[in-house]
């Protein structure tokens, strides 16, 4: 079996308005409010590989911009390396994130997944 490697990590930052959702100001929580539609900013991550193989997910309702720093300041520890050993490299993560906590490997690690 060929080893399936990472070519590149794309992270996208985009803005959605779900109707009859409302946004609480602190950006953490939303709730059903008849009529609203506050704009909320959300982001897409691709991982691709070098068979042609796209793994995707975008994270539901978050601090977008903060969690898509951290999952960009980490991509970097994923190039090059082989796709499927997705333990190794959450293993990885972790221990590089540890003295400033886990923000942005989940989003990297479900996308591995995908």
């Amino acid at each position: 079996m060929k080893n399936i490697t990472i070519q590149k990590i794309e992270v996208t930052l985009f803005e959605i308005t779900v109707p009859d959702i409302a946004a609480d100001p602190s950006g953490f929580g939303v709730w059903y409010q008849r009529g609203a539609g506050t704009p909320q900013q959300r982001f897409a991550i691709r991982i691709y590989a070098d068979d042609g193989t796209i793994g995707e997910y975008v994270p539901p309702r978050s601090r977008a911009p903060v969690v898509m720093a951290a999952s960009i300041a980490l991509a970097h520890l994923l190039i090059g390396k082989p796709a499927l050993e997705r333990e190794r490299h959450y293993q990885t993560m972790r221990n590089a994130t540890k003295h400033v906590g886990d923000s942005g490997i989940g989003a990297l690690d479900i996308a591995l997944w995908d």
